[in-house]
């Protein structure tokens, strides 16, 4: 199941979250999420690098990730996040390789 974090595009996911708090929940509560899309700039003060950061803080952050920001430097903080967590870069994802 895939899940989307951004305040207003959808990417055909299957799941759409508008808002961090929402975001949270779902991560946090649905075990069978296989692929995250977040976007940087969530409409408010909180990040899509925020989110995974506290996602990789509670364990709850998918093993395949695709970063759907369009802002450069949000972009890389949130690669920066996933490359220090672990995470690979394979074609468009992140992908988490070897499991702690």
């Amino acid at each position: 199941m895939n899940l989307v974090i951004d305040d207003s595009k959808d990417y055909g996911g299957d799941i759409i979250a508008r808002n961090p708090i929402a975001g949270k929940t779902i991560l946090k509560n649905l075990l069978n999420i296989t692929t995250l899309y977040i976007d940087f700039d969530l409409g408010g003060s909180e990040t899509g690098a925020d989110i995974v950061q506290w996602a990789l803080q509670n364990s709850c952050l998918p093993r395949r990730v695709q970063i759907i920001s369009t802002s450069p430097s949000g972009r890389k903080a949130i690669e920066n996040i996933l490359l220090n967590a672990g995470y690979q870069k394979e074609d468009n994802y992140y992908i988490l390789i070897h499991l702690f």
